[in-house]
C-alpha cells in the first residue's frame, strides 16, 4: 500500500468518526467535548468531509445541527466503518 493512500485512509475514517459524534450529539461543541477536541477542528473535518464527498451532510444553525439527506445515508456505514463508543478519548482516534 502506498503510504499516502495508508494516511488517506485513516484521515477519512478520523472524519467518519467526527461525523458520528456530531450526528449522535446534534451539536458541535458537544461533540469536540466528546471527542476531546477543539470544535473548529471538528467543524473544519466536516466541511472537508462533505466537500470530498460533494454533498452536505449536516443542516447547520445558530442553535442546531440536523442531518441533511446525505447525512443520512451515510450515518449507518459510517457507524460500521468506525464504531464510536460514547468518550472514546481524541488519541485513539488520531492512532488511525
Amino acid at each position: 500500500m502506498h503510504s499516502g493512500a495508508g494516511s488517506r485512509c485513516g484521515s477519512i475514517l478520523r472524519q467518519l468518526a467526527y461525523f458520528v459524534a456530531v450526528a449522535d450529539e446534534a451539536h458541535f461543541t458537544r461533540a469536540a467535548e466528546r471527542l476531546r477536541l477543539a470544535q473548529p477542528a471538528v467543524s473544519q473535518q466536516i466541511r472537508r468531509l462533505e466537500a470530498e464527498l460533494g454533498e452536505r451532510l449536516l443542516h447547520r444553525d445558530l442553535r442546531t445541527v440536523a442531518l441533511a439527506s446525505g447525512g443520512e445515508a451515510l450515518l449507518p456505514h459510517a457507524r460500521a466503518a468506525w464504531p464510536l463508543p460514547r468518550g472514546r478519548p481524541a488519541h485513539v482516534i488520531s492512532c488511525l
